[in-house]
């Protein structure tokens, strides 16, 4: 005889309602996604992004979602100007050195590169070789280099000084001069009023609201400004390696709905609700402290698991 399993009904995880259609919607299941009854879903969310009348002509690039994303619009004002990332060096010979070697002409660059002159000064010369001392623009030793092998700080620079017909001596020099990149800071201002930390143009910007990088172009002055706004899109079951808002929690199946063949409307508990926690679904492998942080999430709309 064949075992008949009997599925996740309509509605039977539900403890209590808010009045009328107060907490449920009718929602848009993505295409290819495929629900019960009782499923914790996520729904990818929306950046769009505007620029105000700004002198800077940077933009923002791809938006991602952090677990406290909220709906509405975040403002972004330019509070400050440089220095802030450093550019990438330019390294040269000083006149008057008696070797004739170079050093990399373009080096990169470390999150630690200070803006101003770095000093690479032959402290122990060497036939076809020889050693430079190497002075951060503060006048921190950060090492020595050897001619012909790449020095790397590994948070500042990274070069290579290249011997030469003409064998250095005690006292040559190089500098490698790192500019500041164009930059700026932003305040970075949550739809709820709420201030987070700034952001700063050209590095990557991310706490558990948002995450994005500020581009930079001409400079942007005091008063420049962004604003993001986010908004709902489709529903998806939760899926907590998402970045588009697909990892938070934030409704409850509230039927089965299969969706696999095309998008379609289906309904969702987003908000006011007591549900039974022992007849929710939750993602495959989800760990307890997942599984904490999304009831957590789910509280947030007013959906509480008993």
């Amino acid at each position: 005889m064949t075992a008949i399993i009997e599925g996740t009904h309509r509605g039977e995880f539900v403890q209590s309602l808010a009045n009328g259609s107060l907490s449920i919607d009718n929602s848009t299941i993505k295409s290819g996604e495929d629900l019960v009854a009782g499923q914790v879903l996520g729904c990818e969310l929306t950046a769009t992004k505007a620029a105000g009348t700004n002198t800077g002509t940077g933009t923002i690039g791809a938006v991602t979602f952090g677990p406290d994303a909220q709906l509405g619009i975040y403002q972004l004002l330019c509070t400050g100007t440089g220095p802030g990332v450093a550019s990438t060096g330019t390294g040269a010979a000083v006149a008057g050195n008696t070797g004739n070697g170079t050093i990399t002409a373009s080096p990169s660059t470390g999150a630690n590169a200070k803006v101003g002159v770095y000093r690479i000064t032959c402290i122990e010369p060497a036939t076809d070789l020889g050693k430079f001392q190497v002075e951060d623009p503060d006048g921190i030793v950060l090492g020595v280099a050897t001619v012909g092998s790449a020095f790397s700080t590994g948070s500042h620079l990274t070069f290579t000084i290249a011997d030469g017909a003409t064998d250095f001596v005690s006292g040559d020099w190089f500098t490698i001069t790192v500019a500041a990149a164009n930059s700026g800071t932003f305040s970075v201002t949550a739809p709820d009023g709420s201030h987070l930390n700034a952001a700063t143009v050209g590095a990557a910007y991310n706490n558990s609201h948002l995450g994005f990088t500020i581009s930079d172009a001409t400079d942007f002055i005091a008063g420049d400004s962004f604003t993001i706004a986010v908004t709902l899109g489709s529903w998806v079951a939760l899926n907590l390696s998402d970045t588009d808002g697909g990892q938070i929690a934030r409704g409850i199946a509230y039927d089965n709905c299969d969706a696999t063949g095309a998008a379609m409307v289906g309904a969702v508990v987003v908000r006011q609700a007591e549900v039974n926690a022992n007849e929710i679904t939750w993602p495959t492998g989800a760990t307890a402290a997942q599984k904490a942080q999304a009831t957590v999430e789910l509280a947030r709309s007013g959906i509480i698991l008993r």
